[in-house]
């Protein structure tokens, strides 16, 4: 039988190591890390790939963010953007300077979003 739960207590639920919920177990940590070291509150986070997506939302939710999602990472649209976030993550240009993932942070206590 699966053992299923909702989103939101993905990451404060307690899952035995060989049930992972993603590949890369260490990302949302990365991401969450990455976050609470910015002072900014609201992040526009751009991926093409929903791996990283994923562990980017679910980090800065964590962090206790406010996340923009752009449909795309035309200059247009960035740059709408800029005077409404106080910072950019995800595959874009480095004029933008994205948030790099802290690797190897340690596992903060989680809270259910």
């Amino acid at each position: 039988m699966s053992d299923f739960c909702a989103i939101a207590e993905l990451l404060s639920r307690g899952r035995s190591a060989d049930r992972p919920v993603a590949r890369q177990a260490g990302a949302v940590i990365d991401f969450y890390a990455a976050c609470v070291a910015q002072p900014g509150k609201r992040w526009a986070l751009y991926f093409e790939d929903t791996l990283e997506f994923a562990a980017a939302l679910l980090g800065a939710w964590q962090a206790n963010k406010v996340v923009y999602l752009p449909g795309d990472a035309l200059p247009a649209t960035l740059g709408s953007l800029r005077s409404q976030v106080d910072g950019f993550a995800g595959q874009l240009p480095p004029e933008y300077a994205p948030l790099t993932p802290v690797e190897g942070a340690s596992r903060p206590p989680w809270h259910v979003l």
